[in-house]
């Protein structure tokens, strides 16, 4: 890997690094009660943090324990990210549905 190739990674870590960090910001509002989630998982499973931003877990409401979920999400907020997972894959589906119409659109044309 060239060293321009390396400087721009760096780069792109850099600005995810402070994504992650004004991420970490909002997760204080939204998710009130992770911080004590994540004491008591340190003290269970106690692993080392990875030093790439990229590797960082954004612990969003779907990767707390359902037992737990309630305890640290305000209410609702489960709820909210699943209906955005279902809106991305409704999207992604749209999108593949599109492309199929316009290879099949090409095919007849081609015939």
């Amino acid at each position: 890997m060239s060293s321009a190739q390396q400087s721009t990674i760096q780069e792109q870590r850099n600005v995810l690094r402070e994504k992650i960090c004004a991420w970490m910001h909002l997760q204080t509002v939204y998710i009130p009660g992770l911080l004590q989630l994540l004491t008591d998982l340190k003290d269970a499973n106690p692993s080392e943090p990875d030093e790439k931003p990229e590797g960082f877990k954004l612990w969003l409401p779907s990767e707390i324990p359902s037992i737990r979920r309630r305890a640290a999400c305000i209410e609702g907020l489960a709820e909210i990210e699943a209906k955005l997972r279902t809106a991305q894959c409704n999207d992604a589906l749209d999108d593949i549905c599109h492309t199929m119409r316009v290879k099949a659109r090409m095919v007849q044309f081609k015939n």
